[in-house]
């Protein structure tokens, strides 16, 4: 999957999250900050730690796991385009 799929990722991760009534506003707070994470990985390398974004995925991952199974299998879609691009 390239790189090119991360948006489109991105913007299914939100729509399973808003399908959910479940979801916390400070969920949703820790997926944004992921995307902003992300978004400036991609744009700029050098600006964050990939591995304080690779920490953020994990904690994502685990918080979704029980509740929001759909948003976990787009999570490991977005890790699996990230290690794919060497982020």
């Amino acid at each position: 999957m390239p790189k090119s799929s991360l948006p489109g990722l991105l913007t299914k991760l939100h729509d399973a999250l808003g399908d959910t009534e479940s979801t916390n506003t400070d969920l949703q707070a820790k997926v944004s900050e992921f995307e902003r994470s992300l978004k400036q990985q991609l744009e700029n390398e050098a600006q964050v730690n990939s591995t304080s974004l690779q920490d953020q995925i994990n904690q994502l991952e685990a918080e979704f796991a029980a509740e929001h199974p759909t948003a976990e299998r787009i999570l490991r879609e977005i890790m699996d385009v990230l290690s794919r691009i060497g982020v």
